[in-house]
């Protein structure tokens, strides 16, 4: 593909034609400041068609030259008969191999791609010249970011959700889907925290036969949300209580109930008692910590107060 540098004329230059367009980063300020010092230095690329010219690579920089009021720019202009194959092999390529792209943009690249090459084999093997994915089963679940809503599409591009998740988000209808990202952007959770909502809020929705939104809507989640009085974490940590409140009632009783039990013992802060994993089972565990044998011989002080302790014996008469 042979490229002719030329001056067009910004005005003859077809913004609104999107076909080519890799890259998500919508901001002008910092490129403008650098085209007002430095000038053009990377040339964008483009082709005729008719009287006008489309854009294959360098949006941003042709948008900063009519707000500089530019009236030409030097522009890579490739000759009008070129294959739309072509021009998108050099549109991606002008992104993937000039800077990191992220998974929106590769999504856009795959999905450009796949319109001028429709065998799997042959596609796997463009994508990995043009420094893209080459597995078909990655490539098959990154091409359907693209068909997420566009505020969702915009938290992946910034890292707030992951692949994995985006992939979970994309198989539920698109108000619930928008709902969690929204939570998720308002929370900056971890994956597994992520994950964790997303499983409790799907299994209540499954034994109740409800839909996700009326359970994110009677669990409270859209109050503690806009509750100015907490921060991050503590938002996190009610709506996970309250979704695990949900889920398994009898388990968050349990342990309420053990942990009032325990502020009846005469523990201190080296002696532990641990219930039995999901209260399943009768089995407990002490744990000691000691640096001495005086310590050693107060836990077994602290031992006999507990086991002679009203409270420890009728809590253990009914496990």
């Amino acid at each position: 593909m042979r490229f002719e540098t030329k001056n067009v004329p910004v005005s003859s230059i077809d913004l609104s034609d999107i076909t080519f367009r890799i890259t998500t980063d919508r901001s002008i300020a910092e490129l403008a400041e650098s085209l007002k010092s430095l000038g053009l230095i990377h040339s964008p690329l483009l082709i005729e068609r008719g009287d006008m010219f489309t854009v294959l690579s360098g949006f941003r920089r042709i948008q900063v030259g009519q707000l500089l009021g530019w009236q030409t720019l030097s522009a890579r202009v490739a000759h009008p008969a070129t294959e739309k194959i072509e021009c998108a092999r050099f549109a991606i390529a002008d992104n993937t191999l000039q800077r990191q792209v992220n998974l929106i943009e590769i999504s856009r690249a795959l999905n450009l791609l796949a319109e001028f090459i429709h065998e799997p084999e042959k596609l796997a093997e463009m994508a990995t010249q043009l420094a893209l994915p080459g597995n078909l089963s990655v490539i098959q679940k990154i091409q359907t970011l693209c068909r997420l809503p566009q505020c969702v599409q915009e938290l992946i591009a910034a890292n707030i959700i992951s692949l994995s998740m985006a992939l979970d988000l994309e198989k539920i209808p698109q108000e619930a889907c928008i709902s969690f990202a929204e939570m998720f952007n308002e929370l900056r959770l971890s994956l597994g925290k992520q994950r964790e909502i997303f499983t409790l809020v799907n299994e209540i929705a499954l034994r109740e036969e409800k839909d996700r939104m009326a359970i994110l809507a009677e669990t409270g989640i859209h109050r503690i949300l806009s509750d100015e009085n907490l921060s991050r974490s503590q938002k996190a940590s009610e709506i996970r209580s309250c979704l695990k409140q949900r889920r398994f009632p009898v388990l968050v009783e349990a342990k309420r109930k053990f942990e009032e039990f325990k502020k009846k013992l005469p523990l201190d802060n080296n002696f532990r008692l641990y219930p039995p994993d999901d209260f399943e089972g009768a089995e407990y565990i002490i744990g000691l910590h000691f640096n001495s044998l005086d310590e050693l011989e107060s836990h077994h002080t602290t031992l006999k107060r507990v086991i002679e302790n009203n409270h420890f014996k009728e809590y253990w008469s009914h496990v």
